[in-house]
């Protein structure tokens, strides 16, 4: 009970206003409430001037102690430097999403040995999706937030409950002061004052012999726009990992070929790839003489189509509608509706669509004929000689 009361005492201003506790400068008046404030002639603390702040609030329960945490700079600075640490360890060796076909169980310590095998097993090979990466985001996030409100809430306070009126040690306290005597009524004096202040683009106010006058508020502010800008930033990172809300998919995508682009309804056709080679002559010059092979220009002609009937009836033919044609190179995608089709990479190597294999014996060395084994839709039953060959299952990957 004895703390309540002194704790009573020592927020509430001689002018007979109660104050938060934490307060520092009256909310009324401008005077400072600590006595060893108020016998010091230094500057004023003017941040928020002197409004309190939740985080400094009295016997704080639960939600208040996580409100204090993520409202302190020191730990987001904690926080940003373990992100900036996580970030350094994930750029070691490339991310497993930056592969189109790998299994990253064996290709980290094939590629790069027993360190590799390391940075596998800690799981650094997909740092940005790991869960603790994502938590400080969320963290950063979260202190972003909190700090703003625990600051930008009592300045919004002090900037909207401005009182004319002021003590004169708050006055006498400030970075700049002058002090002269005028010779006039005072309320006169403010009057005629105000007019050229006003001609200045200041914002005046007064209350009989005494005069506000301020512009640039909006400056006040910065900090928390930036913040803002910041969380929007974290926001859209996350979102990224939310099912729905982005896909990012290495397909490829062979001349001639239409693939269904997965999740979507849309279907993607390679009209036709072509690729251009610097010469000696156009090389750069950091490259000339090296004998490197540098792709100059790799772009594909590419049509989109969207499916408008049979789209998921795997024994009919989709129904496709064509809705955009584009010829993607790097750094310029097809773009449609959202839907962004990058040229990632290419590869010259001759696509297998089909083999002749022949049916021979290997006793008498007798040969009874070839087939024709397509790739992609192959039949399941072939005659071949006095043979019938029947197709029990296909694997499609080998190298």
């Amino acid at each position: 009970m004895i703390q309540e009361v002194l704790a009573f005492k020592n927020t509430k201003c001689e002018c007979g206003h109660q104050n938060p506790v934490g307060t520092v400068l009256c909310e009324a008046c401008g005077r400072p409430l600590e006595a060893e404030d108020r016998e010091s002639n230094e500057v004023l603390e003017m941040r928020y001037d002197g409004m309190a702040r939740r985080s400094q609030r009295a016997n704080p329960n639960i939600i208040d102690k996580v409100w204090n945490f993520f409202s302190s700079v020191k730990i987001a600075v904690y926080m940003i430097i373990l992100t900036l640490i996580g970030s350094m360890l994930g750029t070691i060796f490339p991310q497993e999403d930056t592969f189109l076909n790998i299994d990253a169980s064996t290709y980290y310590e094939n590629t790069y040995g027993t360190a590799g095998m390391i940075y596998y097993k800690l799981g650094l090979s997909h740092t940005y999706n790991s869960w603790w990466f994502v938590g400080l985001l969320v963290m950063i996030g979260a202190s972003l937030v909190i700090c703003s409100l625990d600051r930008v809430l009592p300045l919004y306070k002090a900037l909207s409950k401005q009182k004319i009126r002021k003590h004169l040690q708050f006055l006498k306290r400030q970075r700049v002061v002058y002090q002269t005597p005028i010779e006039e009524d005072a309320e006169a004096w403010v009057k005629r004052i105000a007019v050229p202040i006003k001609k200045k683009g200041y914002r005046v106010h007064t209350e009989g012999s005494a005069l506000l006058a301020e512009k640039y508020r909006f400056s006040r502010w910065g900090p928390y726009i930036i913040h803002i800008g910041l969380i929007i930033f974290l926001l859209a990172v996350l979102a990224r990992g939310l099912p729905g809300l982005h896909m990012d998919q290495h397909i490829p995508f062979p001349e001639g070929e239409i693939k269904h682009i997965p999740n979507t309804s849309y279907y993607l056709k390679n009209d036709k790839f072509k690729v251009e080679f610097y010469t000696e002559e156009d090389m750069p010059t950091e490259f000339k003489g090296k004998n490197k092979v540098l792709p100059k220009l790799f772009e594909t002609k590419a049509t989109l189509y969207v499916c408008t009937d049979n789209c998921n009836d795997p024994t009919k033919q989709p129904v496709l509608k064509e809705v955009d044609q584009h010829n993607i190179q790097v750094n310029d995608p097809l773009d449609y509706k959202g839907l962004k089709a990058y040229q990632f990479d290419y590869d010259l190597t001759p696509i297998l669509r089909s083999v002749k294999p022949s049916l021979v014996d290997k006793k008498t060395g007798t040969d009874y004929g070839n087939f024709k084994l397509d790739m992609k839709n192959p039949q399941r039953s072939y005659k071949v000689g006095a043979y019938t060959l029947d197709l029990k299952e296909k694997y499609m990957d080998f190298g």
